[in-house]
């Protein structure tokens, strides 16, 4: 993969995002690459590469609250929004004001479930400078039976009354409050060992 360039970008006062720039000397364009809920640019090297190989350049970032970018939590260790309308306005002026002025055109979206949905929103907006905009599995609606449904409408409630200010219970990992801890060949979530390796020690 090519060397990376990465900084912190003050959006206003003790705000910041992480951004990373790979390729910048494209003649193909530029990627905005937009992760999912949680996650964090480490975990997208192999897809970035994927991009570099093919002559493109790359830009990314972590969303407030993910990776290296600020919190919006006092505990840092919870990954808290107050409103999407805040992630849409932080990559508004992300994409102003640090990859439009450093990246080569032509800009094309990227992203994969909250960052699909995020791209979905800032593509149909008057403020869109991306050409194409590519989804992959994108958070756009929940399907769920009837059950699931009241649920989430008493939480909504709850959240109107003011519960939803408070900050979920930190995972005490210990097992005798039902944590596992299960061996790689066990785990559903992937099959490459190397490339999780990869993840957990950047």
């Amino acid at each position: 993969m090519s060397k990376r360039r990465g900084t912190l970008f003050n959006l206003n006062g003790d705000n910041k995002l992480r951004v990373a720039f790979w390729n910048l000397s494209s003649s193909k364009g530029t990627i905005f690459l937009q992760s999912g809920r949680t996650e964090f640019i480490e975990k997208y090297y192999e897809v970035i590469s994927e991009f570099i190989d093919r002559g493109y350049a790359v830009a990314m970032m972590d969303w407030r609250g993910q990776g290296l970018s600020s919190r919006v939590s006092k505990n840092i260790r919870i990954g808290h929004i107050d409103n999407f309308k805040t992630f849409d306005d932080d990559f508004i002026k992300i994409v102003e004001e640090c990859f439009k002025t450093r990246c080569p055109t032509p800009f094309i979206g990227f992203g994969h479930s909250m960052g699909g949905c995020l791209l979905a929103s800032y593509f149909i907006s008057e403020k869109n400078l991306l050409e194409k905009c590519i989804l992959c599995a994108p958070m756009v609606s929940v399907r769920a039976n009837a059950m699931s449904r009241r649920i989430v409408k008493l939480l909504g409630l709850l959240d109107n009354i003011g519960y939803g200010s408070f900050p979920m219970q930190k995972p005490s990992w210990d097992s005798e409050d039902g944590w596992i801890e299960e061996p790689f060949e066990d785990n559903a979530l992937t099959t490459d060992q190397r490339d999780l390796k990869g993840v957990l020690n950047s």
